[in-house]
């Protein structure tokens, strides 16, 4: 289902969609995909994809994240491998 929602947003594969990558990152992160899910939607939150800008949506979803491993840079908010 996350990766559902990457083809969409990003239209691999299928039509490009960011409607319909929300709505399949948000299934995802339903049904316990994990922090990398969670991480995608606190993206989606933060620069309305598919969805209404929510700061505090965005920050909630990275805070869940980061409690199941997920290691985000604070100040860009991306993925930090280190």
């Amino acid at each position: 289902m996350n990766a559902l929602g990457l083809c969409y947003e990003n239209g691999y594969g299928v039509p490009l969609s960011k409607r319909k990558a929300f709505e399949w990152m948000t299934k995802a992160v339903e049904n316990g995909a994990g922090a990398p899910s969670e991480h995608n939607l606190a993206r989606f939150y933060r620069k309305g994809v598919g969805t209404e800008v929510d700061k505090a949506k965005a920050d909630e979803w990275d805070r869940i994240a980061a409690e199941h491993g997920y290691k985000i840079d604070p100040k860009t908010k991306n993925y930090d491998p280190r």
